[in-house]
């Protein structure tokens, strides 16, 4: 999701020991926002916790960016202008041996609302299953994520895939994935609406971003993976 950075710059992290297994760790990332007053502006952190015992996997998080600035280039005049975005995350799994199920929800709140940016929220939640066909595994998913838009009429898409892994041996294993997206034209794309961008002039609208308003798309993917 758009809050979930793949990488939290300047950051301190903590995992705590497992508990009958429950583990709980924390990380907090320093904001790193040019000409801001204060270190908090753009930080990140976030606090979760894992219990894995038996067939039962569950992870709840919850995150937070703090006094995030939405109309780049930070100057003087946007100087702590911005305000919090946070989310928080359940999901988990249960391994009845034939198949295994997953399922999680995910909800998202931005208190970042502009004259420019319309959204202000999200509800995720998906739904999936791993199961044995013939010698490989077949993985089938469905999600759906809801839009809260401030000066519109909400936006709503929705995605399904699949997935089928054939080992060739212990360490190798071939797959081939097939996934599809639709979604309406209340839709915006998620990271133009957290951080739209407005320089140049021409990408000031609030649609600029991968894909068209409303636009549906599917993505084919094939390929080999080897454990060393």
């Amino acid at each position: 999701t758009p809050n979930s950075p793949a990488r939290y710059d300047n950051s301190i992290t903590y995992t705590s020991n497992n508990y009958s297994g429950l583990t709980v760790s924390a990380i907090y990332g320093f904001g790193e926002a040019g000409v801001n007053a204060s270190t908090s502006d753009g930080g990140k952190y976030g606090i979760g916790a894992n219990y894995a015992n038996g067939p039962i996997n569950l992870d709840l998080v919850y995150q937070g960016r703090q006094n995030v600035i939405v109309t780049p280039p930070i100057t003087t005049a946007t100087v702590r202008t911005g305000k919090d975005i946070n989310e928080w995350y359940l999901g988990g799994s249960y391994d009845f041996k034939v198949v295994k199920m997953f399922a999680s929800y995910q909800e998202l709140y931005s208190q970042t609302t502009t004259a420019t940016q319309t959204f202000k929220g999200s509800d995720l939640w998906t739904l999936g299953v791993n199961a044995p066909v013939g010698p490989g595994t077949l993985a089938l998913s469905y999600g759906s994520l809801s839009l809260d838009n401030t000066t519109m009429k909400d936006g709503s898409s929705w995605g399904a895939g699949t997935m089928y892994s054939y080992p060739l041996s212990k360490r190798t294993t071939l797959y081939a994935a097939y996934s599809y997206f639709s979604n309406d034209k209340y839709s915006l794309p998620m990271q133009t609406q957290l951080a739209p961008i407005t320089t140049p002039a021409s990408w000031a609208s609030p649609e600029t971003g991968i894909g068209a308003v409303g636009e549906s798309n599917y993505a084919v993917g094939a390929g080999i993976t080897h454990v060393f």
